[in-house]
C-alpha cells in the first residue's frame, strides 16, 4: 500500500512509527508529529484495520441499542461541530479521514468527528432527542464509567503525586481502546494518552503533557440531565486543554470554555513539579475546584459537589449506597483513607496504604475486588467478589445487577477493560504504565461467556476476548 502513497504522504508516514499490539502486551503504541493534517493522516493511514474493526463493531452497538444508524449520528455531529469547531482540530480529523482511506477503509470527515463524539451523541444528546429527561442513556455501545484516584504529599511513599485510573465500559466499546498515543504537534505541549483508535481525544481521558499536567477522571452518573448542543463537545475541549495548558488552573480555564455538559466529568488533575492535586467537577449549569496540597481525591461515577449532585442529578443517594457507585467510595477510604477534608488535621489515616501510595500498590487497587456490600452484611466471601460496585468491576460475573440501571441486566459483559497508572517522576519523562483487559489480570472468553449466557447471542461475531496479559511500561 505504501507505494500508493504520494511524495508527500510518504514525508508524512516517515515522522511516524506503530508498534504492534503482540509487541506491547496487547496495546498499539503510536508516535505521531507535524501539522494537524500530518498527524491525522500517520494516524488514519497507520492504525486503518484496527480503525476500520472498531467501526465495525461500534456501528453495530450503535444500530442495536438507539435504531439509528451511524451516518445519523454522522449528520448530527456535522450539524452541531462542523462550523464550530477550529481549523486545527477539522484538519486533524480530515487527516485521519483520508489517511484511512488512502489505507484501503473508505471514510469521511463527518463520520470521524461523530466517531470521537459518539459517546456524547448516544448517551446524552440522543435522550434529549428523544425527550428523555432522565439523564444520559448509558448505551451498551458506548456509555462508559471508571474507577480513578490521585494522591499526593505524606499520603504517598515518596511525597510526590500517584495518579491511577481505570476505564469501564462495555466489552464492546472497550475492543477499540487499545492505543497509546504519544503526540507532538507543531503547536502547543507534546502529549501522551491513552487512547481510542480515530479519536483526537483519549476518549478514555488518561493524559500526561509535557508542561508536566497528569489528568484523569471519572464520569458523574446518578442520573446526570442536562446537555446543550449549541456548546462544543468534551474530546474537543479535553485535547484543547490538555495540548495547550501549562497548569492546572489553566487547564480548567480552557476546559471550561463552551461547556456543552456532555460527559460530565469529576476530572482529577495534578502535576510533575509540585504536590498540588485538584478536583474539578464539571456539569452542565455548575461546577466546582477543589485544590490539596497533601491528600487524595477519589473517582467514583457520583459528584461530590452538593451542588451538582442535587441539582444536576436525579439519582444522589448513589453517594452512599453501596450496591452502587458509594461501594467504591467506601473502599477508597478503607484503602488511602479518608481525606475528603479540607483540612489534613482531620485526615483519618487508617487507610492501608496510607504514607505507602506508590506505582506498585497502585496497580493493586485498580484490580481490587473486595465487596463492601458483602462485608457489611457478614457474609463470607466479601474480600474477593469481583461484581459490578467493586473498584476492578466484573458485570459479567454479577446476577443482581447493582447498578440499578435498567439497560443493565444480569451478567452483562461490561466492566473494567484496563489500568493505567503514573507518578511524577514517571510523567515527567513522559512515561506511565498500562494494562490491557481487567486490571486484576482475570481472563474474559467470549465464547466461553456466550456458552454460558445466551441471551447474548445476539453479540457473536462481535465480542472479543481479553486475555490475561502484563502490565506494560511505555516510553
Amino acid at each position: 500500500m505504501k507505494d500508493n502513497l504520494s511524495d508527500q504522504q510518504k514525508e508524512y508516514i516517515s515522522k511516524a512509527y506503530v508498534i504492534e499490539p503482540d509487541k506491547a502486551d496487547g496495546w498499539f503504541y503510536i508516535h505521531l508529529e507535524g501539522k494537524p493534517y500530518e498527524i491525522g493522516f500517520q494516524h488514519g493511514y497507520l492504525l486503518a484495520d484496527a480503525l476500520k474493526e472498531g467501526f465495525r463493531v461500534n456501528e453495530f452497538g450503535v444500530k442495536w441499542d438507539t435504531g439509528e444508524d451511524l451516518q445519523f449520528f454522522a449528520d448530527a455531529a456535522e450539524r452541531m461541530w462542523m462550523d464550530t469547531m477550529s481549523n486545527e482540530y477539522l484538519d486533524e480529523m480530515q487527516g485521519i479521514a483520508d489517511g484511512a482511506t488512502k489505507a484501503g477503509f473508505p471514510v469521511s470527515l463527518k463520520e470521524i468527528i461523530a466517531w470521537n463524539g459518539l459517546e456524547e451523541l448516544t448517551s446524552y444528546w440522543w435522550p434529549l432527542k428523544l425527550g428523555q429527561t432522565k439523564g444520559p442513556l448509558i448505551t451498551r455501545s458506548s456509555g462508559g464509567r471508571c474507577s480513578a484516584f490521585i494522591a499526593t504529599g505524606e499520603v504517598t511513599e515518596h511525597g510526590k503525586t500517584v495518579i491511577a485510573h481505570e476505564t469501564w465500559c462495555t466489552y464492546l466499546a472497550g475492543a477499540s481502546m487499545n492505543v497509546i498515543l504519544d503526540i507532538k504537534p507543531e503547536n502547543g505541549h507534546r502529549f501522551i494518552m491513552q487512547g481510542q483508535v480515530g479519536h483526537i481525544d483519549s476518549a478514555t481521558d488518561f493524559y500526561i503533557n509535557d508542561a508536566g499536567i497528569m489528568v484523569t477522571e471519572t464520569t458523574i452518573g446518578g442520573g446526570f440531565a442536562g446537555y446543550d448542543e449549541t456548546k462544543m463537545p468534551e474530546f474537543y475541549r479535553s485535547r484543547k486543554a490538555t495540548q495547550y495548558a501549562d497548569s492546572i488552573d489553566h487547564w480548567i480555564s480552557i476546559m471550561g470554555e463552551q461547556n456543552s455538559g456532555g460527559i460530565a466529568n469529576s476530572w482529577l488533575l495534578g502535576t510533575t513539579y509540585s504536590n498540588e492535586i485538584a478536583r474539578f467537577e464539571l456539569g452542565l449549569k455548575y461546577s466546582n475546584v477543589e485544590k490539596k496540597t497533601c491528600g487524595a481525591f477519589y473517582g467514583f461515577n457520583v459528584a461530590t459537589d452538593p451542588k451538582i449532585r442535587n441539582q444536576e442529578c436525579g439519582n444522589t443517594g448513589l453517594y452512599y449506597d453501596i450496591r452502587d457507585s458509594g461501594a467504591r467510595r467506601v473502599r477508597w477510604v478503607q484503602l488511602i483513607g479518608n481525606l475528603d477534608v479540607v483540612d489534613p488535621a482531620q485526615y483519618k489515616k487508617d487507610g492501608k496504604y496510607y504514607g505507602e501510595v506508590n506505582v506498585e500498590n497502585a496497580k493493586e487497587m485498580l484490580g481490587d475486588h473486595h465487596d463492601v456490600y458483602l462485608e457489611q452484611q457478614n457474609i463470607e466471601g466479601f474480600k474477593d467478589h469481583p461484581c459490578g460496585h467493586t473498584i476492578c468491576s466484573h458485570l459479567d460475573l454479577d446476577p443482581a445487577n447493582p447498578l440499578n440501571h435498567a439497560d443493565q441486566p444480569p451478567f452483562y459483559p461490561w466492566g473494567s477493560t484496563d489500568g493505567k497508572v503514573s507518578d511524577a517522576d514517571l510523567a515527567a519523562d513522559m512515561q506511565l504504565w498500562a494494562r490491557r483487559g481487567h486490571p486484576c489480570g482475570t481472563p474474559f472468553c467470549a465464547d466461553s461467556f456466550l456458552k454460558k449466557h445466551p441471551q447474548y447471542n445476539w453479540l457473536e461475531g462481535y465480542l472479543v476476548d481479553m486475555p490475561k496479559v502484563c502490565w506494560h511500561l511505555f516510553k
